[in-house]
């Protein structure tokens, strides 16, 4: 039995050509510099109301959301 034989040392014939990880990091990159885009010239509602920020922070620790 050669290293041939073993399915995990045969080439890859067609197939997708990325990984899942790969594809999510690609995803992550993705949104990470919309939102480097956003932040730096649109400053969209999300920023807004999906953001955390510190003055919620203490409001939501205080017990008065």
């Amino acid at each position: 039995m050669s290293l041939s034989d073993r399915f995990y040392m045969r080439e890859n014939k067609g197939g997708v050509p990325f990984t899942q990880t790969q594809i999510l990091m690609m995803v992550l990159v993705g949104v990470f510099a919309l939102q480097c885009v956003n932040d730096v010239y649109f400053h969209s509602f999300a920023e807004l109301y999906l953001g955390l920020s510190g003055a919620w922070l203490l409001k939501a620790g205080s017990g008065n959301c």
